[in-house]
């Protein structure tokens, strides 16, 4: 070998020198920093595990067939079923088509597409006990990109489910009777509505209002007045089909959604099944009682198609069929808006006459049918009205009462009553009595003592001149 090879030779063994250098020190670094990945790994695994273990929700992991592989102790405790009863089965989302997430997909329609999913359902414990539960499902993909295995999350949210359920009762539905209230049947009306539009065909409204029911509250106490209601809830809905909507208004105010009518006449047919079964007796504690209904009855589209007039509409014919002696029932025809109106017209014209004291009492002579002498007078009232002269009482007392004006007009009638026959006094006219009526409402008044002594005291007239009569209405309201 020449010198120059030798030479060669050694500067490029000084040149790679350096190289194996790095090259010893550099394998055993590598060997270093692969365990401790290895070992960064193994305890990101222990980690997980232990969560995965001490989960408080329900953890499923299965293959991509739904076949269970694992489940944690959070499941075994919401299902019953220990680890070793659930490895091997099929997991009962998989197959169940019936199920879909807010994007109408199946689990297996999510797990295929890769996307995570989500439901709401019933499922059964070990025991038979059924309980609501909600499952997110996610899926997990091998090095290739395949659906390898499905990862179920399970909550027992039943005790949220209820509480939800219990704030709906509360919120839609009368805690007395359970039968939808006003909010809820508002709600109804409204996708009744809504239903008619699609469907061409008809739907009636009835408005029920139980016949003398204060009268029974009054006299055997509120709890005999709840079981009433509960009674009559109970017959109202065991006279209509199951489709049918049953609502309490409030007080012994209740209305039912006929859906699907063909005829108004099967309205009607309905109306006289509750009102039959309404007049059945009803053993009340120690007492039997039987009350009657006035219905009133509107039907959609013909009447209507909103929901306030509507409801409207079927007041205003229960209102119509109490003005018929009650325990009846009446369709809503025009002519009951014409006289709402004129109705609503008095009420408001009759509370600015109060004020103004716009009325006048003229006196009707009594006569002793013994000498066919004038032994007194009684007093009637009449509104003296700017546009129709005088109205007579049997136009506006009613109104009154209903009211409460009755109260001040009562009060203006005596008042005016008491100082004619004082003046009559004053002027040598001895020996007159005079009457003045009195409504039931007035009659009920707490300040009537008070008010007749007030007045006989400011007109001077001694009590032995006025008689204070009762109206019929007042003996009606007691029958």
């Amino acid at each position: 070998m020449s010198n120059a090879t030798i030479t060669t030779l050694l500067f490029c063994l000084l040149l790679l020198a350096p190289l194996f250098y790095v090259f010893r020190r550099w394998q055993p670094s590598q060997a270093s920093s692969r365990s401790r990945r290895d070992q960064l790994n193994e305890q990101s695994m222990r980690i997980l595990s232990s969560a995965v273990e001490q989960s408080q929700s329900g953890v499923v992991i299965a293959d991509c067939s739904g076949i269970i592989e694992y489940v944690n102790p959070r499941y075994t405790q919401i299902t019953g079923y220990s680890n070793a009863e659930a490895v091997g089965r099929i997991a009962e989302l998989m197959n169940n088509e019936q199920l879909t997430d807010p994007n109408n997909l199946t689990m297996q329609e999510a797990m295929q597409l890769g996307s995570s999913w989500e439901t709401f359902m019933v499922s059964s414990r070990k025991n038979g006990e059924r309980f609501w539960q909600q499952v997110t499902a996610s899926p997990i993909h091998d090095d290739l990109g395949a659906l390898s295995h499905i990862v179920l999350n399970i909550e027992d949210i039943s005790e949220r489910v209820e509480t939800q359920a219990q704030m709906e009762q509360l919120a839609f539905y009368d805690p007395l009777t359970g039968l939808e209230n006003r909010r809820l049947f508002k709600d109804r009306l409204e996708q009744s509505l809504k239903h008619v539009r699609r469907s061409k065909k008809s739907t009636a409204l009835l408005f029920i209002d139980l016949d003398q029911f204060k009268r029974i509250n009054d006299t055997l106490g509120h709890d005999a007045g709840d079981e009433l209601l509960t009674t009559v809830a109970r017959r109202l809905r065991e006279c209509v089909r199951e489709e049918d909507i049953v609502a309490r208004l409030g007080g012994d105010e209740f209305t039912i959604l006929l859906a699907d009518i063909s005829h108004a006449d099967d309205a009607g047919l309905v109306a006289r099944k509750i009102l039959q079964s309404l007049t059945e007796p009803i053993q009340l504690g120690a007492q039997e009682v039987t009350v009657s209904g006035s219905i009133g009855i509107t039907i959609a589209p013909e009447d209507s198609m909103n929901a306030s007039v509507l409801m409207r509409n079927a007041d205003l014919a229960m209102y119509r069929a109490k003005d018929q002696g009650r325990n009846n029932f009446q369709f809503f025809t025009d002519d009951m808006n014409i006289e709402s109106q004129a109705r609503m017209s008095l009420e408001n014209e009759l509370r600015l006459a109060v004020p103004n004291r716009d009325f006048v009492v003229f006196f009707q002579p009594q006569i002793n049918l013994a000498n066919n002498k004038i032994c007194g007078f009684e007093a009637l009232v009449r509104w003296r009205h700017e546009q129709v002269d005088l109205i007579p009482p049997d136009r506006f007392i009613p109104v009154a009462e209903e009211t409460g004006l009755i109260i001040q007009v009562g009060e203006i009638v005596l008042r005016q009553a008491c100082a004619q026959i004082k003046a009559l006094q004053v002027a040598g006219l001895h020996g007159y009595t005079v009457a003045v009526n009195l409504s039931a409402r007035q009659f009920r008044d707490s300040n009537l003592v008070s008010l007749v002594r007030e007045v006989l005291t400011e007109t001077q007239l001694e009590p032995r001149w006025l008689e204070l009569e009762i109206t019929e209405s007042m003996l009606i309201d007691n029958i």
